[in-house]
């Protein structure tokens, strides 16, 4: 194992967790039968420090991320017609909202985008997942980058799904922010004072 386990490491398996409950409620909503275990292996449960054991840290969660993104993908390809069902969308934008009402209220635009940054997945930290555009006192724009997730996708339909679940799934986590969330385009987000 490397030399310890930081904080960071423990946000990203839960980002990796987190990840795989959406990819669960794709497949359940969807009424479709799909085996995810054959996209990649599943995310194992339990202790982070156990189930690591001997391995060096950075390249066991870089696996991780990597199967997360790979059965998440699996999963909007088989699963899901060409249009994003309503009922998966709001089966989304529900896990993002219950993630939400248990964080403390945020007093920040900083603290508002890191309910972002520190729940959904994008490849390692170190991947620069999302890129900031603009960060002023009243406003945060940003652009997830998407470099990280088109090797796991067969065209632009995919990336078309995969953009409206993220966005159904921030769209929840920010639902009781005090700022608003914007989306300019299929992968721009404006955070914002009202």
């Amino acid at each position: 194992m490397s030399l310890f386990l930081g904080p960071i490491h423990y946000i990203v398996f839960d980002k990796i967790h987190l990840n795989e409950e959406i990819t669960k409620t794709i497949v359940e909503t969807s009424e479709q039968s799909c085996d995810l275990n054959r996209f990649a292996p599943a995310i194992e449960e339990g202790d982070l420090k156990e189930l690591i054991g001997d391995s060096m840290i950075h390249p066991w969660l870089a696996e991780r991320v990597t199967r997360s993104e790979l059965r998440q993908i699996g999963a909007i390809e088989d699963c899901l017609s060409p249009e994003l069902d309503q009922k998966i969308t709001d089966a989304i934008y529900n896990i993002g909202k219950r993630v939400g009402n248990t964080l403390e209220k945020e007093q920040t635009l900083t603290e508002a985008f890191n309910r972002v940054r520190f729940h959904t997945l994008d490849g390692m930290p170190c991947d620069n997942g999302l890129i900031f555009l603009e960060n002023t006192e009243t406003s945060i724009i940003w652009e997830l980058n998407l470099d990280l997730h088109r090797p796991y996708m067969k065209n632009d339909k995919t990336e078309i799904l995969f953009l409206d679940i993220r966005y159904a799934f921030v769209k929840g986590l920010l639902e009781n922010s005090i700022y608003k969330l914007e989306r300019l385009d299929r992968n721009r987000y404006r955070l914002y004072n009202d």
